[in-house]
């Protein structure tokens, strides 16, 4: 497997705001499905190749960082569920401009890694992050360090954030190197941010004259964790590998959207990606998006005075990455016990030609054949059982129309499409 370039760090563009990149992340799980009302044509498709890990660790980074002085803090906090996430935080700051503000962005990293942490079903291991100074950037930037193989989809090789399959696994995609890196031009965090004297309750008011270092912060391990990718402004790849973000990212020939099935489903649609900068969400007028200005991962602006925090629509993208997210249970599992069986066949046949049932896979407001081919497309048994179940359904119309999706969805699947 080849060597990839660095990965690029997520930020964003604007006058209240910081200046970011991106980078592969996430892992799959299983497929997802495509809620299409656009004439949209994908970037990438998922396959269900289950879960392979490929490490890249960069010698060549830490060679260079090797000899400069780190202060480092050892910060743990416990996670309320069934596992917990330790972090480190080191500094790379060889002039010491960050030194009046270790205590204070120790305490604000720390609680906005605990933040995206309760939000996993259960999260593993030890994350080491890198807090950089450097002033060539103009604001702040924030990465995942390595990327972690996961499959090939059509024809490209698919990576997932190292951060997020660390957090997942326990096991360390780059050994003893570093996991996350987030850069701060020392200007900006001395002069710019404003440090909140409870990042943890977040109730004092954001100075109207300063820029909220705690939603700096989310945002940036928002891009370490997955909302991230190698897609260029136009929505070009730079070779044969993409992240599972850009995997999820389609376009309608003027835009950008992010198509995962759970992030449409929270939107109402496909939502639009920032233009230029295709690892954020949303737009200033006339591109779409324009409401999506507040959200913490918007592309656009982060406004003096305000606070930002983790939205659902996040956690939806996060999770359409493969990320195992509270409350967004794999897409067809109906009985939420962590697979899609015959069991779920059988409450979606119980829902048949309702309106607003949690059945309603695709979200157009009923259920019928369009949702079966989703659920089969993620579906955790063998075909011969798919086709069993379907056979024994009762009414002749319906068994003969479901039969007619099943082929359909198994070529769809033998040729390696969703």
């Amino acid at each position: 497997m080849q060597s990839l370039p660095q990965n690029h760090a997520g930020g964003r563009v604007g006058a209240i705001a910081w200046n970011l990149t991106p980078i592969p992340w996430g892992w799959v799980a299983r497929p997802r499905a495509l809620i299409n009302p656009l004439p949209l044509t994908r970037m990438g498709r998922w396959v269900h190749v289950g879960r392979l890990l490929v490490n890249f660790n960069r010698t060549a980074i830490w060679r260079m960082i090797s000899g400069l002085t780190c202060s480092v803090a050892m910060l743990t906090f416990a996670r309320f569920g069934a596992a917990a996430t330790t972090f480190q935080i080191s500094y790379q700051d060889p002039t010491g401009s960050l030194n009046s503000l270790t205590s204070s962005l120790n305490a604000h990293i720390l609680a906005a890694a605990n933040e995206w942490s309760s939000h996993f079903e259960e999260s593993f291991g030890s994350l080491e992050i890198l807090v950089v100074s450097d002033t060539t950037v103009p604001r702040a930037t924030g990465r995942s360090l390595t990327s972690s193989f996961v499959g090939t989809v059509d024809g490209f090789f698919l990576y997932e954030m190292g951060a997020a399959a660390k957090m997942q696994t326990g096991i360390d995609p780059n050994s003893t190197a570093f996991d996350v890196e987030i850069t701060f031009n020392p200007g900006y965090a001395n002069n710019e941010l404003w440090f909140d004297p409870d990042p943890l309750t977040r109730t004092a008011p954001v100075p109207s004259l300063r820029t909220d270092a705690m939603s700096v912060i989310l945002h940036e391990l928002g891009h370490a964790l997955g909302i991230n990718g190698w897609l260029d402004a136009l929505g070009n790849l730079p070779g044969d590998y993409m992240s599972t973000f850009d995997a999820e990212v389609a376009t309608d020939g003027d835009h950008l959207y992010f198509v995962g099935a759970n992030a449409q489903r929270e939107y109402g649609g496909p939502v639009p990606i920032t233009v230029g900068v295709p690892s954020h969400i949303g737009n200033f007028a006339p591109n779409p998006g324009t409401d999506l200005l507040g959200d913490l991962m918007n592309g656009v602006q982060f406004l003096r005075g305000s606070r930002y925090s983790i939205s659902q629509l996040d956690l939806a993208l996060l999770a359409d990455t493969g990320l195992p997210i509270i409350g967004f249970n794999l897409l067809g599992d109906l009985n939420d016990d962590g697979g899609i069986d015959g069991a779920d066949l059988g409450l979606l046949f119980s829902a048949w030609g309702l309106v607003n049932s949690t059945a309603d896979l695709n979200g157009d407001g009923s259920v019928d054949g369009a949702d079966v081919g989703i659920l089969y497309d993620g579906w955790t048994g063998d075909s011969a059982d798919f086709h069993s179940a379907i056979q024994s359904v009762p009414e002749p119309a319906v068994s003969a129309s479901l039969l007619v999706i099943f082929v359909a969805a198994a070529t769809r699947r033998s040729a390696g499409f969703r």
